[in-house]
């Protein structure tokens, strides 16, 4: 599976043979997450995150798509999986974090964290932690509870970050 400008392309690896090739956003795909039985879910500069679903259709299975999660003002530049909370992230430009969980049938919106005043870069799931990474030089971390909500619970800034991710040397 790869994204590329506005296209999701599915490979088989062991003869590395394109096996679908789908539009699937309006500009750049920038990520591409698989979790929840198979669902594959893609974030985009064109401000939408969508899921789709491999299924039979005709003779021959393609991956369709599920559901429009997300179409706001702002690009999709991270996507993070919580597969054992079953709660999917996505971070964007603008600063703002959404999240879904995972219902019987499918995702249900849960909220926004707020945190960051520029882009999300980057995020990673660790146990019931969330951590998002932005353009402002800070990482945020939230704590998700079962049945409660999403409790912020640190803040680390520019020389914080390097200690943190520098092992408590300056590192650039």
């Amino acid at each position: 599976m790869k994204g590329s400008w506005d296209t999701l392309k599915f490979w088989r690896i062991s003869d590395s043979k394109c096996l679908e090739s789908i539009t699937a956003h309006d500009d750049v795909v920038n990520l591409v997450v698989v979790a929840f039985d198979r669902l594959v879910f893609t974030g985009s500069v064109d401000r939408t995150v969508k899921a789709r679903k491999r299924e039979l259709v005709g003779k021959n299975t393609k991956h369709v798509l599920v559901e429009m999660l997300l179409k706001q003002e702002n690009a999709i530049m991270s996507l993070a999986v919580n597969p054992i909370a079953a709660v999917m992230y996505a971070g964007s430009s603008d600063g703002l974090v959404n999240f879904w969980e995972m219902e019987k049938h499918f995702m249900s919106y849960g909220g926004v964290l707020r945190g960051h005043k520029l882009t999300i870069l980057c995020m990673a799931v660790d146990g019931n932690k969330v951590l998002s990474g932005s353009a402002d030089k800070s990482i945020c971390v939230w704590r998700r509870e079962e049945g409660c909500p999403h409790l912020h619970i640190d803040a680390y800034w520019a020389q914080q970050t390097r200690q943190v991710l520098g092992g408590g040397k300056e590192s650039r």
